[in-house]
């Protein structure tokens, strides 16, 4: 996930960048081009927010500069009024997505119950080892496991994905105790995998997802 550092430093420069303005209203494009320009990003979207301009960077990130794109403010835009954070509550509307959309064959499922709960996990990931008996604590719920190899996994993940029972293979590579031996073509679903969740602006594990699209990322009891 991008840093407010890495945006000052100029360090997210992308040699050739190519505009995504399309998206961005006339009115709003002069203050996009001009963030693009300097920082060598891409912004997706654009609108106007409390006296600033809200840009949507491809990456996922929100950043907000003044109306001629002058001033750059990376963080949490609060209205003073109502004490809400604007900017998490965009970020909820934009990630919001139907979970029953992944593909069956990313996943394997344990427990069941009335309600399922969609959990992107890494099993190299400290924090989606601590978060997997708070899973097995969660009664009338059915857990769908999207292995997701963003910590140099690729080859346990893809092991999970190979094997007759992915529940168990699970369960030893959360403990390290799975050496993840895979053909070719489940390295090619954990690819898949990785550009589903980068689709889908999932940056990190573990992150949950409800069926009515909302997310919560990062361990939680």
């Amino acid at each position: 996930m991008k840093r407010v550092s890495q945006w000052a430093a100029g360090a997210l420069l992308v040699a050739g960048a190519v505009s995504a303005l399309a998206q961005v209203p006339q009115s709003l494009r002069a203050a996009a081009d001009r963030v693009e320009q300097s920082f060598g990003v891409k912004i997706k979207d654009a609108r106007s927010v409390g006296g600033l301009v809200e840009m949507l960077e491809e990456s996922g990130q929100l950043v907000y500069t003044t109306p001629d794109g002058a001033t750059l403010l990376v963080g949490d835009v609060i209205d003073v009024q109502t004490k809400r954070s604007i900017s998490r509550e965009r970020m909820e509307e934009l990630s919001k997505f139907d979970p029953s959309t992944i593909p069956s064959k990313w996943t394997f499922s344990a427990g069941s119950g009335s309600r399922t709960l969609w959990v992107f996990t890494d099993p190299k990931c400290p924090f989606c080892k601590r978060l997997e008996p708070e899973l097995d604590k969660l009664k009338d719920v059915k857990i769908v496991y999207v292995p997701l190899a963003y910590q140099r996994s690729d080859d346990m993940v893809a092991g999970v994905l190979c094997s007759r029972d992915r529940v168990a293979a699970w369960k030893k590579a959360i403990d390290g105790q799975f050496d993840g031996k895979s053909t070719q073509s489940c390295q090619k679903d954990t690819q898949d995998i990785k550009q589903f969740a980068q689709s889908k602006m999932i940056t990190g594990t573990p992150t949950m997802v409800r069926a009515d699209g909302k997310r919560l990322a990062g361990y939680t009891s």
